[in-house]
């Protein structure tokens, strides 16, 4: 059987909602409707549109109506957003032609597609016949084992990850300041981050494994059991980074997709009065410099660690005085979006940072996250992040 390409209508009176379908379906054709007027008038002109995503709250005269017109005239599937899962409205849902629901508080859309596939697949199987009520069981059922995976590896993540009190802990023995913030879309989180020191030196470690949900958490827990055993730098983090990229890319890779299996890394070795830096496709640190009244980015780029093993990594030093601020960020703080789907962005963060020189770690760390907060008022984030800082607080 031929796949075919899901082109979904989506018809919700909420703009945000539409624009949050289309932004994430990337694996689907959307096309967006506000009212029952505009979708009749699109469905009359487009051809390709083979499933109508509408809201419950769409579902009124006009919204019945239209469900009737389409099953009646065009045959394409119609699938129901909810959020309150209740069998008397979803056999009344059935009874108007409604075939299948999406449970509004599913936020994996990885998981709503291979879903939209599946369900287009099969009602244009001529060999497997839909059984509506087995096949919306199926899919419920699935987001709930996927909540249970991900209760297990929060779990895990708990335990094996190391924490704020540890990092602070690991700063303090040399005279600084730590500090962490970090939200997730999920449960678990791809992103770690690392402290450790060997008498001489003090590391932190920055890491964003590629993807999302379970298997990003595990290579996570991987990653962070192996920096466990190896000898932390003393000034050149970029043997570091070609050590964990050799142990990434030969003995840990979850699978054969070397994309899958990406790591951007950022490792910081804090010595004396420098501090060495070497980057694999994080996001430029910043420098808050006390002394110089300014906020430097440290432009060091590299590539992502699992990928490759013939890379090579660079890496640069600078000043590293009392009073400096040091902070690393994932790329999920400058893409969380606002309703209007515009990135919270790094001049944006540059802004934020001005405005909040001269504090300490903690409250610099809480005042950035607050203002993405802020920024975003609620719209899902598309990624992970994790902010850290350290703070030379010596006299």
């Amino acid at each position: 059987m031929t796949t075919i390409r899901p082109h979904l209508l989506v018809l919700d009176n909420d703009g945000d909602s539409c624009r949050l379908f289309k932004s994430r379906l990337k694996n689907c054709e959307v096309t967006l409707a506000e009212n029952c007027s505009d979708a009749m008038t699109i469905l009359a002109t487009c051809k390709s549109i083979n499933m109508l995503l509408i809201d419950y709250c769409m579902i009124n005269v006009d919204g019945i109506n239209l469900i009737r017109t389409i099953r009646d005239k065009y045959k394409i599937l119609i699938v129901m957003i909810t959020t309150d899962i209740d069998s008397e409205k979803l056999k009344a849902a059935s009874r108007i032609g409604i075939s299948y629901y999406i449970n509004r508080r599913i936020i994996d859309f990885m998981l709503i597609e291979q879903s939209l596939q599946t369900v287009l697949d099969r009602h244009n199987s001529k060999n497997e016949p839909i059984n509506i009520g087995n096949l919306l069981c199926q899919i419920d059922d699935i987001y709930k084992e996927k909540l249970r995976d991900m209760a297990l590896a929060k779990k895990i993540q708990q335990e094996y990850l190391m924490n704020l009190v540890q990092c602070r802990k690991t700063f303090a023995e040399s005279g600084m300041g730590f500090s962490v913030r970090y939200q997730a879309p999920l449960e678990i989180s791809g992103d770690f981050f690392y402290a450790k020191n060997n008498g001489k030196a003090y590391s932190l470690i920055l890491g964003d494994t590629a993807g999302h949900g379970l298997s990003a958490a595990l290579q996570s827990i991987r990653i962070h059991s192996f920096l466990e055993k190896i000898q932390p730098p003393t000034r050149h983090p970029s043997e570091t980074m070609e050590t964990i990229n050799t142990k990434a890319k030969n003995g840990m890779a979850l699978n054969n997709n070397e994309i899958s299996n990406a790591i951007a890394l950022m490792i910081a070795v804090f010595n004396g009065e420098k501090v060495f830096i070497s980057n694999g496709a994080q996001p430029y640190p910043l420098l808050l410099s006390k002394r110089k009244e300014m906020v430097e980015e440290m432009q060091i780029a590299g590539f992502p660690v699992g990928i490759c093993l013939s890379k090579q990594w660079e890496e640069v030093s600078y000043d590293w005085q009392p009073g400096d601020v040091f902070l690393a960020y994932t790329d999920g703080l400058i893409d969380a979006m606002n309703h209007k789907q515009e990135p919270y962005g790094r001049q944006r963060l540059l802004d934020c940072i001005d405005k909040n020189i001269g504090r300490t770690c903690d409250e610099l760390v809480q005042n950035i996250m607050y203002d993405v907060d802020v920024w975003r008022d609620e719209v899902p984030l598309p990624d992970d992040i994790t902010i850290v800082a350290v703070e030379n607080v010596n006299a």
